[in-house]
């Protein structure tokens, strides 16, 4: 909401109406930024905030922790991860931008324009919510026309498209290999709280090839984005072809034990089993500064 919606109550008391106008900002959420609201309000309440001591009581009531200083030190150690998974999130997104920059794309007009047909069924999904059906819709409630919105969806369509062509190109150079269980692992991550949902997917993907393809690239444009990091990072990577392929991994062993004539247990320990052999890595990282990558896309037939 704009904070002039807010600014439109001071000073206002129990019983009090009021009718204003406010503009929806253009860089929000809602379905009618750059457009005005009339609102009539009436003050049915006023209360205000009292904050409570900060002392062990309330660190009691809030959780698990004896002291305030418990408290408080949980308090620091979520907001400083929370700092360090957006240092993380910076740097990656820098790389990828560096990683786009200096590549040499191209492509025809008209896989961009799907780009940003994608990206309007995108929007109107999200919107359905507010009630907004279709992308008809959408455009008469914001008031723009169609090539407006799509000159405005441009630029973010054209990064996009320009980050899966490197992508793409990095994937195919290195060779990633997808097994079965690295695939059947990515919808374990993205479906885990949906067990019902995960098993519809696994399904379908063992069934249609071409669902499974697309899985497969959206799986290794992940990979080559974690090594464009690793490089980026100085650490050693394989060498293009020489990556590992996930296997599922073993299944826990049991031991049983068994009791002796005498009544004590047998000794039942074994030889820990040998470590399997990790693939080989150069002496040294493979070095990428600033490649010529030149990544073309046909359309699709």
């Amino acid at each position: 909401m704009a904070p002039e919606f807010d600014a439109a109550f001071i000073g206002m008391s129990i019983g009090e109406t009021k009718t204003f106008t406010v503009v929806f900002p253009e860089d929000g959420d809602s379905p009618w930024e750059g457009e005005e609201g009339h609102f009539e309000v009436e003050v049915l309440g006023v209360k205000s905030e009292e904050l409570p001591a900060m002392d062990d009581e309330l660190a009691q009531e809030i959780g698990d922790y004896e002291t305030f200083d418990e408290l408080k030190a949980d308090i620091y150690d979520r907001v400083q991860n929370r700092l360090w998974l957006q240092a993380e999130s910076d740097h990656h997104e820098a790389v990828l931008a560096a990683m786009v920059e200096a590549a040499t794309i191209s492509y025809p007009p008209v896989t961009l324009d799907r780009e940003i047909d994608l990206m309007i069924d995108e929007q109107v999904s999200y919107f359905s919510s507010f009630g907004i059906e279709s992308a008809e819709e959408y455009f008469r409630i914001t008031g723009k026309t169609e090539e407006e919105f799509r000159e405005q969806l441009r630029p973010v369509a054209q990064s996009r498209v320009a980050r899966r062509l490197v992508l793409d190109a990095i994937a195919e150079r290195e060779q990633f290999e997808i097994s079965d269980d690295e695939v059947e692992q990515f919808f374990v991550r993205v479906l885990s709280q949906d067990p019902e949902e995960m098993a519809l997917a696994l399904k379908h993907v063992a069934t249609n090839e071409d669902y499974r393809t697309f899985i497969v690239r959206t799986i290794q444009r992940e990979r080559a984005e974690d090594l464009m990091i690793e490089i980026a990072k100085g650490e050693e990577v394989p060498e293009p072809g020489q990556h590992p392929v996930m296997e599922a991994p073993p299944e826990p062993e049991e031991t049983h034990a068994e009791e002796s004539v005498e009544g004590s247990p047998a000794d039942a320990s074994e030889d820990a089993p040998g470590e399997s052999d990790d693939a080989a890595l150069p002496d040294e990282s493979e070095e990428i500064s600033q490649p010529e990558t030149t990544v073309e896309d046909t359309p699709e037939a």
